[in-house]
């Protein structure tokens, strides 16, 4: 048994030295998005796998023009597909792709050159995107993760009230969050061990689950 993407992918990642195939056999959770009815699939080390509505599937990477090839998790908002980018420990940061233009640039990163918004120069740990605001929830960080706002259009990012982020903090010291969604106007925010829901409008957290092991 192969699973479809497999099949489908095969030939068009024979240029990868490393890896031939994108396969949800590789990837433990291959990040999935759509923008109408065309599909994209992200690789940490092949880039993008676009399955269009007339069946033809293409290969976006960095010898096509995209800006990395590290993708870890994809979104979608206001018709743009958004990527958290993750290449090792030092490397992090949030791509924008352009369906309707092809075009992709790097919002923020750890290697951005000029600090433009709070978010550059610091490592990503995951995002996603809030349709309701028509913005990005980002968790960056070195030590204390912090959460922000971002908004693509005006290219701002607003940390959430420190009220918040002291819960947090307090609760979950030390946490790696490594996913975020969003399921209407709360967060879904997890890591190894520990998940918990946040609402942003009155800057509570509750623990949906928590097997991590902490001192008295």
């Amino acid at each position: 048994f192969q699973p479809l993407s497999n099949q489908i992918a095969s030939r068009e990642l024979h240029g990868e030295p490393m890896r031939t195939t994108i396969s949800e056999y590789d990837v433990n959770w291959p990040p999935v998005a759509n923008v109408g009815n065309t599909v994209y699939v992200g690789d940490p080390q092949a880039g993008l796998l676009v399955f269009h509505p007339n069946g033809e599937t293409t290969l976006l990477n960095e010898a096509s023009g995209l800006v990395s090839d590290h993708i870890w998790s994809l979104d979608t908002l206001d018709g743009k597909l958004y990527a958290h980018i993750q290449n090792g420990f030092e490397v992090s940061g949030v791509m924008e792709f352009d369906p309707a233009t092809g075009v992709s640039r790097m919002l923020f990163s750890t290697r951005s050159k000029e600090r433009r918004t709070a978010l550059d120069q610091h490592p990503i740990h995951t995002m996603a995107a809030d349709p309701q605001r028509h913005a990005l929830w980002v968790i960056s960080g070195e030590q204390r993760p912090v959460l922000f706002l971002y908004d693509p259009s005006h290219n701002t990012a607003q940390p959430r009230p420190a009220n918040l982020q002291n819960v947090l903090n307090r609760r979950f010291p030390d946490m790696p969050y490594s996913y975020l969604r969003v399921v209407g106007d709360r967060l879904l925010v997890w890591g190894v061990g520990v998940g918990f829901e946040v609402d942003p409008q009155t800057e509570t957290v509750r623990t949906l689950y928590d097997n991590m092991e902490r001192p008295n």
